[in-house]
């Protein structure tokens, strides 16, 4: 919905060939909500039922995969990995579940406060992300503007000029 925000001033939703929904981005949002699907892998130690009490919302499980829907994806993620940790549950690597947070990863970014906004743009994953989006939204485009490539770049320099090989075996 973000990217249609930015590129058109009318949109049409399809489901299974017949218009589903269509208006304005705002119309969308209101009529539809502004919930969020969260998904992840889940340990197998850990089932729908450990989740939906942390979060307060009913999850699906399809195997390993659990999910919800959120109407406050920034609480419920926020709260997701603390719960983690209290219950001895390895939820994926901290730092990158902030990094996907404070990058618009996870949420749209225009649910996010300008601070948020602004630390994302020091790191490398919001314009990898933006690039991306843009190379699939525009045709023709690679979507990595010079300053997206001068950000990866210089976190990619900054790894390998801080990184140590070692010999296998």
């Amino acid at each position: 919905m973000e990217e249609a925000q930015r590129l058109a001033d009318r949109i049409v939703i399809l489901q299974a060939g017949a218009i589903a929904a269509q208006g304005t981005a705002e119309q969308l949002s209101r009529a539809l909500g502004h919930g969020t699907r969260v998904g992840f892998l889940a340990p197998p130690q850990i089932g729908p039922a450990q989740v939906s009490a942390a979060v307060g919302a009913p999850v699906e499980q399809d195997g390993r995969r659990l999910g919800f829907r959120s109407d406050q994806a920034r609480r419920d993620l926020t709260a997701l990995p603390g719960w983690a940790a209290e219950h001895g549950i390895e939820f994926g690597p901290f730092v990158t579940l902030i990094l996907g947070f404070v990058s618009g990863v996870f949420i749209p970014v225009s649910m996010m406060p300008s601070w948020m906004l602004d630390v994302g743009r020091l790191f490398p994953l919001e314009h990898l992300a933006r690039g991306l989006q843009q190379a699939f939204a525009v045709p023709g485009s690679t979507g990595i503007t010079g300053i997206d490539l001068a950000v990866i770049t210089a976190w990619g320099a900054g790894k390998v000029g801080t990184g140590r090989w070692a010999a296998a075996g």
